[in-house]
């Protein structure tokens, strides 16, 4: 512990920031650099080569700010030498070393890229969002301290340092930090001894001792609004409402319904970042496809929560419910027809079989001697169609019919069916139109079971809705009529 009190003196910790300071300055020297030399496509390679020195330095300055920081913590904390200059040193180190720990995964991305690293610099491209400000508080920072440094090397009279010891330690520290540091380092001390005599001599004048007890307190100010203001910037996000923008429409069939979502949520689109955020962000719900009308569904938002990390982005409102509607009612069964509608079905047959009846054989030229005897339904069925989302039902009847002649009256039966077509929710069924058909079987002996087989033959996979055959055989029967 002895030995650490003897290397961690105000006097060393002064040149410390004293060196961050000129590193500083050579960081901003090396940016004016390498801003002139992108311009520049011929000379793109000595940009990225400037860069790199950069990025080097800033490690530097990383390091000798780790340092700084436990030196003063260690004399304020440890020693309990608390005065005021300490206090104000250690303020601005911890301010500085806060910006660059921020910036730093930034530095990162730039230093591999300028090593041609792109998938190391895409990783870190997340994290350089307003980096450009924090590296220049950072250097601000470490200028406000070198110039405190200097008050308190070569003003405050508590403090009896040798100037040339100053020159000796800050050419050694700066020897350490490399060939760049070093020649910035040899010009700045060979203006120390002026710059120190100078703001001596001011210092002795009361308005000099005032002034600076003033620009003291300015500083302080000025570095607690940078880091009030830094610290709110680092953890500000900006809210993004995922869902307020979602629209919902909905197609199909009720029950095969399927949701299609358009959401375009509201956002900086100036900023590529939260743009690439944006785009990457995917919407479900849950049952699309056995949608029906008056379900409630509920969009859900899929976003990856590093890259609003990165972004620094408050996600807000990842979940929407809409209520099914619009869909189509399709009749896939008999019984989904409502009643109201069904209830006709059979009235509107019967009418329209007798006037088919009626036109092919009493109204009929040619067979004007055959009289219609009964009629009887005997089966109803039931298809629906999926390419025109309609259904169709068909009553299918026996009709008992007679012939009669001058000398003999035959009876005999036939079977008729009448389809029911376009039964669905977009138009009304057309009873007009609709006519019966006769259902051909050649054989000498009927019946209804026979007559439904081949119906069901002819239509296969219909619904049965409805049969009741009487089981009797029918065939040609005739009769001598009386002289």
């Amino acid at each position: 512990m002895e030995k650490l009190k003897k290397y961690v003196t105000r006097k060393n910790l002064a040149y410390g920031n004293l060196a961050l300071g000129i590193i500083a300055l050579i960081l901003v020297l090396l940016y004016f650099m390498a801003v002139g030399n992108a311009s520049s496509l011929s000379d793109m390679q000595g940009a990225l080569s400037t860069m790199r020195n950069m990025c080097n330095l800033f490690y530097v300055v990383f390091i000798l700010l780790l340092g700084l920081v436990a030196g003063y913590a260690f004399r304020l904390f440890q020693m309990k030498d608390k005065i005021f200059a300490n206090s104000v040193l250690f303020g601005c180190d911890v301010f500085a070393l806060v910006m660059a720990f921020i910036s730093l995964p930034a530095v990162q991305g730039i230093h591999a890229f300028t090593k041609g690293d792109l998938g190391k610099a895409l990783a870190y491209s997340g994290s350089m969002s307003n980096s450009g400000t924090i590296l220049v508080l950072m250097v601000i920072a470490c200028l406000i301290s070198a110039g405190f440094s200097i008050y308190v090397v070569f003003v405050k009279k508590t403090e009896k340092i040798d100037v040339q010891n100053v020159k000796e330690d800050l050419a050694q520290g700066v020897k350490n930090a490399g060939e760049t540091i070093s020649k910035a380092g040899e010009s700045a001390s060979q203006n120390v001894s002026k710059m120190s005599d100078k703001i001596k001599a001011y210092y002795q004048t009361e308005k000099g001792k005032k002034n600076v007890l003033l620009i003291g307190a300015g500083a302080l100010v000025v570095v607690a609004l940078i880091v009030g203001v830094s610290i709110y910037n680092a953890v500000k996000r900006t809210p993004i409402d995922l869902t307020k923008q979602c629209e919902v429409s909905f197609e199909g069939v009720s029950g095969e319904g399927q949701a299609r979502i358009s959401c375009e949520p509201d956002y900086d689109h100036t900023n590529s970042d939260i743009e690439m955020f944006v785009n990457d962000v995917t919407y479900s719900v849950e049952k699309d496809g056995k949608l029906k009308n008056g379900d409630k569904v509920v969009v859900k938002a899929q976003y990856s929560e590093a890259t609003a990390d990165s972004c620094k982005l408050k996600v807000e409102n990842t979940e929407k419910e809409f209520v099914v509607e619009g869909l189509e009612v399709v009749y896939k069964k008999f019984a989904e027809v409502p009643k109201k509608v069904s209830g006709q079905f059979e009235s509107e047959a019967q009418k329209a079989l007798d006037k088919y009846l009626k036109q092919e054989y009493t109204d009929s030229f040619f067979n004007d001697d055959v009289s219609i005897e009964s009629t009887k339904l005997i089966a109803v069925y039931y298809m629906y169609n999926d390419y025109d989302r309609s259904g169709k039902a068909y009553y299918l009847y026996r009709a008992s019919l007679l012939e009669t002649e001058e000398e003999y009256s035959e009876k005999f039966v036939e079977y008729y069916y009448v389809p029911i077509t376009d039964i669905n929710t977009r138009e009304d069924v057309d009873f007009k139109n609709l006519s019966a058909r006769k259902l051909y079987m050649y054989a000498d002996e009927l019946s209804d079971q026979l007559a439904i087989d081949e119906f069901k033959e002819n239509y296969s996979g219909v619904e049965v809705v409805k049969e009741q055959p009487d089981g009797k055989i029918y065939k040609e029967e005739r009769i001598e009529n009386a002289n």
